[in-house]
């Protein structure tokens, strides 16, 4: 069962604690950490999709640096997701792919992949993938920065998805369009915070 509560867990006591209430149901639906950006470090967590028969579009961030963290509303998707992923790129953007309108049930707008900027706090759109990705379906962020895409469990449950896509975004194009093969993201350092002190913020 879904639940509407969101908690934070302390790596110090390795206790969690109560936080914020979700405003919309999110279940089967997927977060990430938003880009951890200099001088503060601000964490926050963006929800997307979820929900059930039909899934909502929405999303919504929470600011984990402030006394009493909240939920607000972010930009919408394209479409209701449920059963989708969302991958954060090495640019800081965020990919939210996959899913479908209702539970398990292959449609063409789950296949049209959105984009979501931090900076600009926008959405938009990221190319249409092949194959339906649903229940059992997963992403990951490559080393050479393509997304792989594969998994899912279309209609009948016991009949699953064998095809694997690779999603290639658009920093790996130079402006004429041509795929960049010098020269590509690369991830050359390491950045480590003290968890500690954030979660002395939360108690």
């Amino acid at each position: 069962m879904s639940t509407a509560n969101a908690w934070i867990f302390n790596p110090a006591t390795g206790g969690w604690t109560q936080s914020a209430t979700t405003n919309v149901n999110r279940r089967y639906g997927s977060s990430v950490l938003l880009p951890l950006l200099p001088p503060s470090y601000v964490p926050r967590v963006m929800n997307f999709g979820g929900g059930r028969n039909p899934a909502t579009s929405s999303t919504e961030i929470i600011d984990l640096s402030v006394a009493t963290p909240s939920y607000t509303a972010g930009p919408n998707m394209s479409t209701g997701r449920v059963q989708m992923n969302a991958i954060i790129l090495p640019n800081g953007k965020i990919l939210a792919e996959g899913g479908s309108l209702n539970n398990e049930v292959p449609n063409t707008p789950g296949k049209t992949a959105d984009l979501y900027d931090p900076v600009s706090n926008t959405m938009g759109s990221a190319g249409t993938a092949a194959f339906s990705r649903l229940y059992h379906s997963t992403a990951l962020l490559l080393p050479d920065a393509t997304v792989l895409t594969m998994g899912s469990n279309p209609s009948l449950r016991g009949r699953y998805e064998p095809a694997i896509e690779i999603y290639t975004p658009s920093y790996l194009y130079d402006a004429n369009d041509h795929l960049i093969t010098t020269d590509r993201p690369r991830i050359t350092a390491f950045r480590f915070l003290d968890l500690s002190t954030m979660a002395c913020r939360f108690p």
